[in-house]
């Protein structure tokens, strides 16, 4: 196992999008709803736990939802530390644009569409959550992760929990969550020390990468 030699502070938090669902949802809405992984998706998870299998993780959190918790105990079989679920890590909840395409849903809710164009941050999809309702139940779990003693913690989640994540930690206006692009399956690493994030890598992308010690350093 690789482990730094360093009396830094420094801490290692790496995110990691769940891997891949069912090709039925691609283009699709899915937030609340609760699909396994596809044989591509397991395939990334067994990819990762390879790559990291050399990197110690000291704790593994993962989103409650299948495919979170899916790709955390593929990626955990090559650690030696358990999967905790947490399910105020679970996806944004889309209401009742579960399921729809974007096209679709500019046909059924035309207003509601363009409201949440307009302020992403605030305005909910009908009977879902706002970014900033997600914000409300997934800052708090960050927080007392970044604040635990662990030095190395892999965290398995959704885009819209990563993207709240990104945006609050490294200072960034929730209403550009959109802008951070995490793909299926990627990984993406801070840095903290001294009570200071920086961003080492983002989506980083299974079959892609190697040497991921590298942005551990």
């Amino acid at each position: 196992m690789i482990r730094k030699k360093s009396m830094d502070d420094s801490k290692h938090i790496l995110l990691m999008r769940h891997a891949e669902v069912d090709s039925k949802w691609r283009g699709k809405f899915l937030g609340a709803g609760d699909p396994a992984l596809s044989e591509q998706g397991l395939d990334q998870a067994r990819w990762w736990r390879h790559e990291l299998a050399a990197v110690s993780m000291d704790r593994i959190v993962s989103s409650s939802q299948k495919r979170a918790l899916q790709t955390a105990q593929i990626v955990a079989d090559g650690q030696s530390c358990p999967v905790e679920a947490n399910p105020a890590l679970r996806e944004v909840n889309l209401g009742l644009w579960e399921g729809l395409s974007p096209s679709q849903v500019r046909r059924r809710y035309p207003k509601e569409y363009a409201l949440r164009g307009h302020n992403l941050a605030e305005f909910p999809p009908p009977q879902g959550e706002s970014l900033s309702d997600l914000a409300r139940r997934v800052l708090p779990v960050w927080r007392e992760l970044c604040q635990s003693g662990e030095k190395r913690l892999l965290l398995i989640t959704h885009a819209g929990v990563l993207r709240v994540i990104l945006c609050h930690t490294l200072g960034i206006d929730l209403n550009r969550a959109l802008s951070w692009r995490l793909d299926h399956g990627s990984l993406s690493l801070l840095k903290c020390q001294q009570a200071r994030f920086t961003l080492r890598a983002c989506n980083l992308l299974p079959h892609r990468t190697s040497q991921i010690s590298k942005y551990l350093e």
